[in-house]
């Protein structure tokens, strides 16, 4: 008895995991939504759309079909031209990027696969942007997953990093991973679906190409249920590690937030995350950057572990997104470390200060409560001098309440202030020098 049943009216025949696919994609995509469908050519992408078209029902406008050729292979237009034909019988518009991966991966210092990925995403994720897609569907099964947990394995990574594809990440969906690689490919076969075999997959020199032939002479090790348990082990290690990543925020004394930047307390860090010690790290970066659930590659993790422990040559190290992270005492801090640079005369009322998108007000009417909005009481005399908002100086000192003049940077420090709400820290002043701080908030 065939297990897959074909539908009343077409020779098309639907698959007997329908429904696991059907129930994760419920989940996610409204009625509306815009799908961006990533093909490549080979055999999974291609029973990937012919699922999403053919059986799941997203037709027309609703879903776009995007080929990104890494410029790798001399016959990368055959996985072009299977992708658009496939798209186009369909009535789908389709979308292509051309990237030339070599050159990023000399650029990035990274391996060829390392570097394919980063353009595929890349490219994809502008394609979704310009096609107003919501989602980014790919192709990985359940195999990709449990070859993904073990090549972590294989490459000496600390256990924590023996994690699964996720079946989402951000705005990108996986729901061929409750799908093994034979069913995808046996209903791919049956309906005759054309695709082109990639010839780099019998590549050796590629890490997963060699894991796929050790895992060929071993059928009687790598069966279903063990591909089954593999991805699993992986994927509870990675909701582990979310629920941790989850709880961060509200570890006692762990973390101080302030408007564009976030503290972390190193000495709890180490007690509370021991080996983890990336992970409020990592949590607070994804806050900063914008990105819910990121994650951070297993080479920045590693830098933010020399970080916390001195071992790095420097105290900051550059995190992805244009966000920094600073050791300062006791804290790693966090924040974007761009500095604008404020000079201006200001008068008694109100003076736009169009650098920071706010306002100063010099007298007693209270200010609008926004971020660049700032309210300077003085007396008339004081008021008559020529005034300037400014950039604070490493050189600035000044007094406060009658004591002696301290440096501004020594004034901020005492104010609780990170070294990124330092940097935005604006002064008032006259000819003599510092009169009021500003601005650090």
């Amino acid at each position: 008895m065939n297990p897959e049943q074909v539908i009343a009216g077409n020779a098309m025949v639907v698959p007997i995991w329908q429904s696991r696919v059907d129930r994760f994609l419920s989940r996610y995509l409204a009625p509306s939504d815009r799908v961006l469908a990533a093909v490549s050519g080979g055999a999974d992408s291609i029973g990937l759309l012919a699922y999403l078209h053919d059986v799941y029902g997203l037709k027309g406008e609703r879903l776009v079909v995007a080929h990104v050729n890494h410029g790798i292979r001399e016959d990368a237009g055959q996985d072009e031209a299977i992708s658009r034909e496939a798209s186009e019988m369909r009535g789908l518009l389709f979308a292509t990027r051309k990237q030339d991966t070599p050159v990023v991966a000399r650029a990035r210092h990274l391996s060829i696969e390392a570097a394919a990925r980063y353009v595929r995403y890349a490219a994809l994720s502008e394609m979704a942007d310009e096609h107003r897609c919501q989602w980014i569907v790919t192709g990985h099964t359940l195999d990709d997953s449990a070859e993904t947990v073990l090549m972590r394995q294989r490459s000496g990574a600390p256990w924590y990093e023996w994690t699964a594809i996720p079946r989402r990440r951000g705005r990108i969906l996986r729901p061929l991973l409750s799908v093994y690689r034979e069913e995808l490919r046996h209903w791919v076969a049956i309906n005759g679906f054309p695709f082109h075999s990639d010839p780099s997959n019998a590549d050796q020199r590629f890490a997963r190409n060699q894991l796929r032939a050790d895992l060929v002479q071993k059928q009687e090790f790598w069966t279903r249920q063990r591909i089954s348990q593999v991805a699993q082990a992986g994927e509870a290690i990675g909701f582990g590690l979310q629920a941790l990543t989850a709880i961060s925020g509200s570890v006692p004394g762990l973390r101080r937030d302030h408007e564009g930047e976030i503290g972390l307390a190193i000495e709890a860090i180490f007690r509370y995350f021991s080996d983890l010690t990336f992970l409020p790290v990592e949590a607070a970066w994804a806050k900063l950057a914008g990105q819910r659930g990121g994650r951070l590659s297993s080479a920045f993790r590693r830098q933010i572990s020399d970080l916390l422990r001195g071992r790095s040559p420097e105290a900051a190290i550059e995190l992805p997104s244009g966000i920094r992270a600073i050791r300062r005492g006791g804290h790693l801090w966090l924040g974007r470390s761009e500095r604008v640079e404020v000079c201006r005369p200001i008068h008694f009322g109100r003076t736009p200060v169009p650098e920071r998108g706010g306002t100063i007000l010099v007298g007693n009417e209270p200010c609008d409560k926004h971020r660049g909005s700032w309210t300077v009481s003085i007396r008339s005399e004081v008021a008559a001098r020529e005034l300037w908002i400014r950039t604070w100086r490493a050189s600035d000192r000044m007094m406060v309440r009658g004591r002696p003049a301290k440096k501004i940077s020594i004034l901020l420090k005492e104010r609780g202030l990170g070294p990124f709400a330092q940097h935005r820290a604006l002064v008032v002043a006259d000819a003599q020098g510092p009169l009021w701080i500003v601005g650090g908030d």
